[in-house]
């Protein structure tokens, strides 16, 4: 899907990069001109802070002085 959308599309096709399905070089092999990270970066923080909040309202901490 990723080849044909590539050669289909009259410009550059960004891919979020993410859960190690493809490598940055398949990725390239099929057409992607970029790769965000972002996304991938986003929930890892989230996931991350996350947990430090809950754990934090659950001991009776402040969340935010974390």
């Amino acid at each position: 899907m990723i080849r044909e959308l590539a050669a289909s599309v009259p410009g550059p096709v960004n891919v979020a990069y993410g859960n190690g399905k493809l490598t940055r070089a398949e990725l390239a092999a099929l057409g992607v001109a970029r790769v965000s990270f972002g996304p991938a970066l986003q929930r890892h923080l989230y996931g991350t802070w996350g947990s430090a909040i809950f754990s934090a309202v659950a001991s009776g901490e402040n969340p935010f002085a974390l």
